[in-house]
């Protein structure tokens, strides 16, 4: 969301008459909003904005938007620093089909939530990469922990069965199940897919095991190709290499 500099001026202005105790609030360009924190609602925070007045203006803030939070005064955190986690990532697209338009039937899943602490990695790294994730069925996309580089080799080798419904398993492979909804159409229901970035719709399958070379930078995610995961349950075991790009 792109602010008019005459409503950014006009935020400035206000928060220069705050008061000492408020939460300070550091947007992604760079500005700074003090008030008290009221409420957290749909991917937005409303901010009181205290004026010393009886008055009380408010200012509703998207967490896209939002790079750190600190709150003044609350609770026994020994930092009083809650810096706003990635977990508002918008949910990829459904594929193009072969005419190039999205699908009407494109499955509608709600935001994913990266709940690891998101590790960058330097472009000048060309250590090879070994880690072991979970992928829970039940999940829209499971965030791996790793940011992968254009160029890099990521090779994956996956385990396990999940429950697709009360008397359907599949296995990283997938199985022959219609669904209308997965966001591969041409692969195995149930089988193990993956992405890089929260803002892109180039799905990959992977199966059982898989390799490819990362196409742009971005966070590496995994999923089950399902339309509705809702009954799902069980986790894949996934052993992920990244060779970097030389």
């Amino acid at each position: 969301m792109k602010w008019p500099n005459y409503f950014i001026a006009f935020i400035c202005l206000l928060f220069i008459t705050l008061t000492v105790n408020a939460d300070t609030i550091k947007l992604k360009n760079g500005t700074v909003v003090k008030g008290k924190v009221i409420s957290f609602a749909s991917g937005s925070f409303t901010v009181a904005l205290d004026l010393g007045t009886s008055s009380q203006s408010k200012v509703i803030l998207d967490t896209r938007d939002v790079e750190t939070i600190e709150f003044d005064g609350r609770g026994d955190d020994t930092s009083n620093v809650s810096s706003v986690r990635e977990n508002n990532i918008p949910r990829p697209s459904a594929p193009d089909d072969d005419t190039g338009h999205k699908a009407n039937n494109a499955p509608s899943r709600p935001t994913p939530v990266v709940t690891k602490p998101i590790t960058n990695s330097p472009t000048t790294n060309t250590a090879v990469k070994e880690i072991a994730t979970q992928v829970t069925a039940k999940d829209d996309w499971s965030y791996a922990n790793l940011t992968v580089r254009r160029g890099d080799r990521i090779r994956l080798i996956a385990s396990g069965k999940v429950k697709l419904s009360s008397s359907r398993e599949s296995g990283p492979e997938g199985i022959e199940l219609e669904d209308k909804n997965k966001l591969l159409l041409d692969k195995p229901t149930g089988s193990l897919i993956a992405v890089i970035g929260d803002d892109n719709d180039d799905f990959i399958h992977i199966g059982r095991e898989g390799e490819f070379v990362a196409k742009r930078d971005g966070k590496l995610f995994l999923s089950v190709n399902e339309g509705d995961l809702s009954d799902n349950s069980g986790q894949f075991s996934v052993q992920v290499k990244i060779e970097p790009a030389r």
